[in-house]
C-alpha cells in the first residue's frame, strides 16, 4: 500500500566532548521528522571525549500519483 509510511533505518556515530554529545542528542530531540531510536550507545574515553552511536529509523511517505483523465460531456 503506497499510503503507508516507509521505514528508513540509519546510523550516526560521533566523537566529541560531553557537551558535544549532549548537543547531538538535543538535535535529535528537536527534529520535526518522526524518528525511533532503536539503540543508543555512549562510551567514555580516557581523554575527556565520548563516542555516541545511534541506530534509528525515520519514515517517509511515498509520493502519490494522480491520474487526470479527460472525458467529453455531451
Amino acid at each position: 500500500d503506497s499510503s503507508k509510511p516507509v521505514e528508513m533505518p540509519f546510523q550516526v556515530d560521533a566523537k566529541s566532548n560531553a557537551d558535544g554529545v549532549q548537543g547531538i542528542l538535543q538535535t535529535f530531540g528537536k527534529s520535526i521528522r518522526p524518528m525511533t531510536i532503536t539503540k543508543l550507545t555512549l562510551s567514555a574515553q580516557d581523554n575527556n571525549s565520548m563516542t555516541v552511536s545511534i541506530l534509528a529509523k525515520s519514515y517517509y511517505q511515498p509520493k502519490k500519483t494522480l491520474e487526470i483523465k479527460t472525458k467529453e460531456v455531451k
